[in-house]
């Protein structure tokens, strides 16, 4: 909504309303994906805030990297959405996401440093839902926001982007698998002609386990190659 507002008010008032207002999370396809300095930057900056916002801003961050969660979803994440699974003899975590108005979907996370990184911060968290970051159970109203605004009143100038980190995790799926592959893990089925393209079953949890692993280790052979 904020987006549409601020689109308007540059058409009314465009001296009032400039283009590029950083603190204003825009809709996700006017994000890049992050990049790597991006992503240590804020992993950098996260041990400089209270208690409370250094966890905010890593559940934030490592979440959306492990499984491009939108932010809708992670407002209703739980403890109990991150659970181990055996797939071919490697433990994966499967993570569930899903909000008030849609059904539950399941990510894999293949990449076994970024799943231990998530689960450590689902373990620590102090509340059930975890955007419920300090001392009383509920929800963090605005958090995206309000973690940019302890960031710039440390004066630091990385500002944390869930659009801009799931496009990341977005893009290093479809490096590697195939179209609907991409899209049932990444929930997409609304852009234009890709609906056509999907016309078979939605790919099983095991077959999408089994094509992100394999094309995770395809990526190590060629790092260490």
């Amino acid at each position: 909504m904020r987006y549409y507002l601020h689109s308007a008010g540059r058409v009314l008032h465009p001296a009032e309303f400039p283009t590029g207002n950083g603190d204003i999370m825009y809709r996700g396809e006017l994000s890049a994906p992050a990049t790597v300095d991006n992503i240590r930057a804020l992993r950098e900056a996260a041990p400089s805030l209270s208690p409370k916002w250094e966890r905010a801003l890593q559940l934030i961050v490592e979440i959306v990297l492990a499984c491009g969660a939108r932010i809708s979803e992670l407002k209703w994440m739980q403890h109990n959405d991150f659970r181990w699974r055996e797939f071919d003899g490697h433990r994966v975590l499967v993570v569930s996401l899903s909000t008030a108005k849609t059904p539950v979907r399941q990510v894999p996370v293949v990449d076994e440093a970024q799943a231990r990184r998530v689960m450590r911060l689902v373990r620590d968290a102090p509340h059930d839902r975890l955007m419920a970051f300090g001392e009383a159970s509920t929800v963090e109203r605005n958090a995206v926001n309000r973690v940019n605004e302890k960031l710039a009143d440390r004066g630091l100038s990385c500002r944390v982007n869930p659009y801009a980190l799931r496009n990341r995790w977005m893009v290093t799926q479809a490096k590697t698998l195939k179209l609907d592959e991409f899209c049932a893990v990444a929930n997409i089925i609304d852009i234009r002609g890709v609906r056509a393209i999907m016309t078979g079953p939605t790919p099983s949890l095991s077959h999408l386990t089994k094509a992100m692993w394999d094309a995770q280790q395809r990526d190590n052979s060629r790092e260490n190659g």
